[in-house]
This record gives C-alpha cells, structure tokens and sequence, in this order.
C-alpha cells in the first residue's frame, strides 16, 4: 500500500510567492518550469474539485499520447527498421453458439445467492460490501425435441464493493453447469 500523503493547505499565491523567494537560486528556465508546475497543480486540483471531471478526461490532460509508430522512431533515430511480414488476422472472436439473448421464448428461471444478498459483508475481504451485478450469470438449457425448447437460468451475481471479488449463484439440483443438450426422454 502507498505510503499517506499529507494534505498541504496553501493557496497558489502562498506557493508563488515561495517561487519568488527561491528564483534567486533558479535560472529563468528552471523558474518558469517550476511556476507551470505550481498553474499546473492548481489547474488539476479545480479539476478534480468539479465532479464532472472524469478519469479518462484526466488521463488525456496529463499524459502524453502514445501514437508514434515504432518504425517512424526508428527512422528518426537513424535505424532501419526489417521488414516482417504481416501475420496473419487471428481469427474473429466467438463460438459459433447463440448466446442467451437468443431464446426470447425461453422459459426465464431468476436463481438467487444462497448465502448473500444485496448489502452483505464480503466474506473474502470481511470489510466491503457486496451488491447485484447489473448482468447475472446465465445458463441455457436445451431439450431437444419438436419445436426446441429452452430454459434459460439467471444466476444472481454478487461483487464486493472493496475487493471486487464476484458471488455467483450455485445453479438449481439437477443443472449442470456444462453445455449439453439432453432429449425430453433424459429429463
């Protein structure tokens, strides 16, 4: 864990005027470096302060983009890049099954946490709490017989607000959790 920062109150005329105090000891590059540092920090510190601000936002403020290509900084610096061929495309994500989204007129079964419940403590951490998860776990269950039918089980998802450690639900006596299909004789 970090080591605490403590909070320092000084407003950015008391930093400034420390600035001037110390330019005698600076060369003018280094003066004007530090008194952008100090519009800097208070330029964030009003930033972080507004609520709005996101951390994306941040990022994109403080850092610098990285979107050079290797082999133009490679140039640039005076060294030729080989030449490697491409490798091929991998393969588009997925796995060809359709996902639970798919069966509109299957059977919808809600599978509750045995143990948990909104608002628990977290049993990992002992100090967080846990709460739903906006997506739950799902199961889809196919018989196979004339027309297809399916059940589709929504298992309850639990995620401790300080860890993050995710509760799910056990599935119902008698659902696998494998794929499989089974015929009506099976179930």
């Amino acid at each position: 864990m970090n080591p605490r920062i403590e909070r320092l109150d000084a407003t950015a005329e008391e930093l400034e005027a420390l600035v001037e105090k110390a330019r005698v000891a600076l060369d003018e590059a280094g003066y004007e470096k530090l008194m952008a540092a100090i519009g800097t920090l208070g330029y964030v510190t009003a930033l972080l302060e507004d609520q709005r601000t996101s951390l994306q936002s941040l990022r994109n403020l403080l850092c610098a983009k990285q979107t050079e290509k290797t082999a133009d900084l490679l140039k640039r610096a005076g060294i030729e890049g080989e030449k490697t061929p491409a490798a091929p495309k991998p393969k588009a994500p997925g796995h060809g099954r359709h996902g639970a989204k798919a069966y509109r007129g299957a059977q919808r079964v809600h599978v509750p946490h045995a143990s948990l419940k909104a608002g628990d403590r977290c049993p990992e951490c002992e100090h967080g709490k846990v709460y739903p998860q906006r997506e739950p776990g799902v199961l889809v269950r196919l018989i196979g017989q004339a027309p297809m039918q399916a059940t589709v089980y929504e298992l309850e998802k639990l995620r401790c607000n300080l860890c993050g450690e995710v509760y799910t639900a056990q599935a119902p006596a008698g659902v696998s959790e494998e794929k499989s299909t089974m015929s009506r004789s099976e179930a």
